[in-house]
Order: structure tokens, then sequence, then C-alpha cells
């Protein structure tokens, strides 16, 4: 690729000039033209009155789990959003001004005890195992297909072709401890939505921690204890990655889904169970979130899936511990319709993954590029979540890029066809996630890296590669 184009600098409103004369980019051009015009409605729902503040001028902070923090108040005045909170020990009290989210899965039974039957376990959740359901609700479990080989993502065998066949997240080394629930019954529907935010007969009654001094409160259920502002659903993806099939009705197999991957009614499901779960959580007076992984060959489902939550979670987002996810006409894809997303106004959660320590140069490679790609997309109420294998009890220590100053944007996306960049009142973000490397005029400004380097005149940014500077230091 040989671009030979003017540099286009400074602050302000600018043309974005892009080669015609490369294939790739062409069709890169053809991509987000072609989002431009997808006209899903991807704007809030009126009834969801408790959307997690803005961050018009920082970036937004989030922490997706507890497992590493004995004690919530490090996270006070430092994080946003705490994805999947809870409260029933003393360090974890309801911690003011951070939003809470309820976890749960879309599909499965939430049953928090592996290996079930548990003679150990709770009565709530003990015995709800394929047995049980057998026995109670042999047309609640949804099945692979019995005449389809396995889903690529399961590494084990089936047990066998019939209603021993759960379509599981297979992956997972415990997953048979969860079940795969048909959706489409209303039944399963109502059972869901009490086993994950209800109480008896499902659940014990709701438990929490005010503050850390104080003994645990009692509620009814979950969502009357006013101590979560949003439900969140996790594995909410558009495509049927795990062979969802059919079920068993008076031992004959029912079949739902194609077992492909891609099954327009899987998604059709899957959009109806999500209005049916929000119109329940929203009267209850919550946001209703929802993991919606971006698939860059399936950019119009994520916006279909997007239409129907209030606040939008991408656990794909731009980087894996191995660095860029995507690169060239499809990272574009993902930018478009990400951007899309957040200018509607709608919340987004970008997940990244990095490596387990800030200290290597890779590792540094990747966290400028999740950073760079998050503040390229950013609106009001977008927010970034880091997260790694090794984080201590103080998440913020493990990431001081989440606190760099920033201030508001200044401008859109630009671009000269090789690099893309956007200017904020104290930071400049550069993604190059083309072939080759390209320089960038900085103008007259002095711009600092996030580990100790100094920049002026132009700065050459490698192929692939990401820089986030800022003007102090």
């Amino acid at each position: 690729m040989n671009l030979n184009l003017p540099r286009i600098l400074g602050l302000g409103a600018r043309a974005i000039k892009i080669p015609c004369d490369c294939n790739a980019t062409i069709a890169a051009l053809r991509t987000v033209a072609a989002m431009t015009f997808i006209t899903i409605s991807i704007t809030g729902h009126a009834d969801c009155t408790k959307l997690p503040a803005p961050v018009a001028d920082r970036i937004g902070r989030v922490v997706l789990a507890l497992d590493h923090v004995p004690n919530k108040t490090v996270l006070a005045g430092k994080y946003d959003i705490i994805w999947a909170d809870y409260f029933y020990k003393p360090g974890w009290a309801k911690l003011p001004g951070t939003y809470s989210i309820k976890y749960m899965t879309v599909d499965r039974d939430p049953n928090p005890n592996a290996r079930v039957p548990n003679p150990a376990a709770d009565g709530y959740t003990k015995s709800r195992d394929l047995r049980w359901y057998h026995r109670n609700h042999p047309n609640w479990v949804v099945y692979k297909c019995p005449d389809l080989p396995e889903p690529k993502l399961c590494e084990r065998p089936a047990m066998d072709s019939g209603p021993n066949n759960p379509a599981y997240q297979c992956f997972f080394p415990n997953s048979v401890d969860y079940m795969p629930l048909d959706i489409t019954n209303p039944s399963v529907r109502e059972f869901l939505f009490d086993a994950n935010l209800g109480g008896e007969p499902y659940l014990p009654p709701f438990k929490g921690y005010i503050a850390h001094t104080a003994k645990p409160v009692s509620y009814p259920s979950i969502l009357s204890s006013g101590f979560y502002d949003a439900v969140g659903v996790d594995n909410l993806a558009n495509l049927n990655s795990f062979g969802e099939c059919g079920i068993y009705e008076g031992g004959k197999f029912v079949r739902r889904y194609s077992g492909g991957a891609s099954d327009s009614s899987f998604l059709r499901a899957r959009i109806a169970w999500i209005n049916w779960l929000g119109k329940h959580v929203r009267a209850a007076g919550l946001c209703l979130a929802g993991n919606d992984y971006f698939t860059t060959r399936y950019a119009a489902e994520f916006l279909e899936i997007a239409s129907t939550l209030d606040i939008v979670v991408d656990e794909h987002g731009f980087t894996r511990d191995s660095g860029p996810l995507e690169v060239g006409a499809a990272w574009l894809t993902r930018v478009a319709t990400l951007r899309k997303l957040t200018k509607s106004g709608k919340p987004l959660i970008d997940i990244e993954y990095v490596s387990p320590t800030t200290t290597e140069p890779k590792t540094r490679e990747n966290l400028l590029w999740a950073l760079a790609n998050y503040l390229l997309v950013k609106a009001d109420r977008t927010y970034l979540a880091l997260s790694s294998p090794k984080e201590g009890p103080d998440p913020a220590k493990s990431y001081p890029e989440l606190f760099i100053e920033t201030g508001a944007p200044t401008e859109e996306m630009q671009t000269n066809g090789t690099l893309y960049w956007r200017h904020f009142q104290k930071a400049l973000a550069v993604v190059n996630p083309s072939p080759k490397a390209d320089n960038l005029g900085l103008g007259q400004q002095t711009w600092h890296g996030l580990y100790g380097d100094t920049f002026s005149g132009s700065v050459l940014v490698g192929s692939a590669t990401a820089l986030v500077l800022i003007t102090g230091k």
C-alpha cells in the first residue's frame, strides 16, 4: 500500500481523506457506508430512569467482578460501575456513588453449586441437575441436534445423541452444573426471572450489608431490595455457538432451531426473551444491561440486540492478551458499529482483556491499543473495563492508565487513510489498524506518553499499534 496523503492536523472540523487506490480500504469504506444505513433503533428505553452517570470529560471505569477485592471501599471514587456486584459480606457493603449491576446468564439455571446434586448445598439449588429436570420439567431443557456434529467450541464429545445431551456452554469445566433452558417457554421465562431476581421458592430471601459495621438487612427478593440499579445479562450472543436445537416433548424431539451458528430463529427467540425480561426489570425500577458480543460479520444483528437493551456490554472489545483482536477492514467495521451505538446516546461498557502485568512492553502495547480504541468510540456514557488474571485487591493500582486526564473530546475520529485519531482537551488517541507505519504531525504541542516518553513535531505509529498522548506528565 503506497499512500502519499497530506497530513490532516489541528483541531476543529476536518474532511476525512481516504485513498481510493486500495481494494482493502475501498471494501472497508463500503462496510462503513452500509453501517450508516442500518435503520435499527438503538436509543434507550424511556422507562429506564437509572442509567449510570455520564463521564463526558474522562474515562469511565468499570470493575467486572469482586473475586480479588476483599473490601469494596478501595473502589470508592475510582470506579463508576460494578458489573457483577454483591453485598452478602461486610467488605462488600453497598458502595454509595457506584452503579451496581445484578449479574445473570441469558438462558441457564443460575445454580451456584458445582457438582449437583450436592448434599452440602442449600435446599433451593442442591438438586437441580439433569436428573431433576428429567423428573420435574422434561420439556424445559434445550438440547443439541441429534443429527449434527458437536459445535466447534465443544472440546469433549456428547454423552449421547438424545436427552442426555443438553446444549451446555461446553468450554466451561463445570458447564454441566448450569442447565440450558428453553427461553421460548413462558414457564421457563418466569422461572429464570424468579430464580435470578426473585425470592422463595427458588432463592432464599436477599440479604445485603448497607454499611461495613451494620448487620445484614433482609428483603423478600433481589429486585425489592433497592441495592441494584440494573440487571446485567451475560452470554447474550447473536450466534448459536453451542448448538442449541430443540426440546423433548413426550419423549419426542421437537426442533426449535437449525443447530447452526447463524440462525434467524435463534436470534428472534433471544430478542423476544430479552424484550420480556426488560419489561419486567424496568417495571421494578431498574435498567437492563446485556453482554452483546460483537462479531464483525454480524454487525446488524449486534445492533438489533442492542436495541432491546438500556446498557450494552461488549466483551469482545478490541484487545486480547496476544494483541489486537482485529485490524484492517474488520477493525473499521467494529469501530463504525460501536460509534453508531455510542453516538446514539446508548451507554456502552467496553471490556478489554489485557496481559497480567503492566511492566512488559507487549502488555503496554495492549493497554495502549485498548485505551486508544476506547477513546475513538467514546461518548458521554462510554465506560471501560480492563481485565487480566492477576489483578490485586485494589484493581486501580494495576491500571493507572485508567486515571489519565483526557478532558472532553474536541472532535470526532479523524483519518488520513492509514492512521485514525481523535483529539481531546488534554489527550490524543492514535490507532494504526493498517499494514504499514505512518507519521502523524503533532503541531506545536509537546505531548507526553504514558510511560515516560516525550513527543513533538511528529510521531511514527507502527502497524497494528496505538498511542495515547497527554498534555501533562
